[in-house]
């Protein structure tokens, strides 16, 4: 612990550096606990799937999502995803939403929770390292 306070008293920029970037990673942890949603890896979205029954949202365009889909997803387009499509879909059923690259789904996430969705996670890495795991797709409808 001396040894500590000493490079902190030699070192004051360094420590002060180290300081901050410890309290912005809290900050952002904190504010990522708080959004209500998260992201899960592929062996999760795999255990929501088969032992939560969760609903799985792929938000690729049609024609893309009949190249290849997860099993059992339903497409819904990023930009119809709003208060009249959510309607139709159960709020206390858990919902994974995933796009190719993993870059809208976040904010597919945050929509749906915003909407009343009480589980909501999105599939970090998207559609593309689902794939790049050789996990099964589907083809088509």
């Amino acid at each position: 612990m001396s040894e500590l306070m000493a490079f902190a008293a030699r070192s004051p920029a360094l420590s002060l550096a180290f300081v901050g970037i410890a309290c912005a990673w809290v900050i952002w942890e904190i504010s990522r606990f708080r959004r209500g949603f998260r992201g899960l890896n592929n062996n999760e979205v795999s255990h929501w799937i088969n032992r939560k029954d969760a609903l799985v949202i792929d938000l690729s365009a049609n024609n893309e999502f009949l190249k290849g889909h997860i099993p059992g997803a339903v497409n819904l387009a990023a930009a119809e995803l709003n208060a009249a499509e959510a309607k139709s879909l159960k709020k206390d059923r858990p919902v994974v939403v995933y796009d190719r690259n993993g870059r809208e789904a976040e904010r597919a996430a945050a929509t749906l929770k915003r909407l009343g969705f009480l589980e909501v996670a999105f599939l970090d890495g998207g559609y593309d390292g689902w794939v790049r795991e050789s996990l099964p797709i589907a083809k088509g409808r």
